[in-house]
């Protein structure tokens, strides 16, 4: 029983891990075309009133101001992210699509 336990830890870890890793990635990739002065992806954030703004229910969660921003985030998200993905009787996957949406229309 302990395993499979261990197991359901281990994979929330993983899971995790993967998602803020994407964060940090996307962060990246806003610092390397900034750095150009191509593009910014700070502009698919919400912008109020505008229907075009409203794409950025779906990438406002990605987008940080800047990377202190986002590694003051980081492991606060991370641990949430443990326990949520730990206990599997929140339903993980429609907690976070229910947050990640209903934080972005609150907006």
């Amino acid at each position: 029983m302990a395993q499979s336990h261990f197991k359901s830890f281990k994979e929330a870890v993983q899971t995790s891990a993967l998602i803020v890793s994407v964060l940090f990635l996307v962060e990246a990739a806003d610092m390397i075309l900034q750095r150009g002065q191509r593009l910014t992806l700070t502009g698919l954030g919400i912008v109020p009133r505008t229907v075009a703004g409203l794409a950025g229910i779906a990438f406002s969660p990605l987008l940080h101001a800047s990377p202190a921003h986002l590694l003051a985030n980081a492991l606060p998200l991370f641990v949430l992210l443990v326990l949520l993905f730990w206990d599997r009787h929140y339903y993980p996957a429609l907690t976070l699509a229910s947050i990640w949406f209903f934080s972005g229309l609150g907006t």
